[in-house]
């Protein structure tokens, strides 16, 4: 198996037979041109961080795309304005190695020059992304100040619900604004609400019975009531 690493290099692990051994390595390394280094298992990666990399290319709306953004009142004509695409393929590594992955209802969240790839159905590589984690995205017009949500996603519902709004791209996110969130009611997201309102946040989840996102909470109770749930949350706002 490939992976790649936090440092920016590929690690490969081959637990193969004595009969193979180092044969995946040769093999690899020929196929892509690459160099691989031993590294005994308890010592550290020390090499130089090499720059990380994510292309893709975009392809044309599926009725299997609008269905799985219709369930949350998403139209293609909003995806479209928010610079979100479909995906044929994408690549991801670095200038020498790269690992390509074909479509399989993948998405592209593009925020300024970077990305965020996005695969609702899968476990592995659900989210890939080279953000710096200083971008917003959202390219609504605001006429307030902007209610802020962990993804695009829930930034889009409650654009559709009439609330001004901004995303950020995860809940690992620091350096955020001072502002208004509304995160993820789990474990996660309850305890970047306590970090947001030790920065001076004001920061909301939905309540324990609802879904752990306004996104969710369209798709189990449709427009009117979501749009409900929300305001009721936000009432203090």
């Amino acid at each position: 198996r490939l992976y790649l690493g936090r440092t920016g290099i590929i690690l490969l692990h081959d637990p193969g037979k004595l009969l193979f051994h180092n044969k995946s390595v040769i093999g690899i390394s020929s196929i892509t041109n690459s160099t691989f280094l031993d590294l005994p298992s308890k010592e550290k990666v020390t090499q130089v961080k090499k720059e990380f990399t994510l292309n893709y290319v975009p392809k044309e709306y599926t009725s299997e795309d609008k269905e799985y953004w219709d369930q949350y009142g998403i139209s293609t004509s909003q995806l479209n304005f928010e610079n979100i695409k479909s995906v044929g393929y994408f690549e991801f590594g670095t200038d020498n190695i790269k690992s390509v992955f074909p479509s399989d209802l993948t998405f592209c969240i593009n925020v300024e020059d970077k990305h965020k790839i996005y695969r609702p159905l899968q476990k592995e590589l659900r989210f890939l992304a080279n953000f710096k984690g200083t971008e917003i995205g959202g390219n609504t017009e605001l006429r307030s100040e902007p209610i802020y949500t962990k993804s695009a996603k829930d930034y889009m519902v409650l654009c559709n619900f009439g609330y001004d709004s901004r995303f950020i791209h995860s809940e690992s996110v620091k350096n955020v604004p001072i502002g208004t969130y509304l995160v993820d009611n789990d474990q996660a997201g309850k305890t970047y609400a306590n970090y947001l309102r030790s920065i001076g946040c004001k920061a909301f989840t939905l309540p324990d019975e609802f879904p752990k996102d306004i996104s969710d909470c369209y798709k189990l109770y449709g427009h009117d009531e979501s749009r409900r749930i929300a305001q009721h949350t936000l009432q203090s706002f």
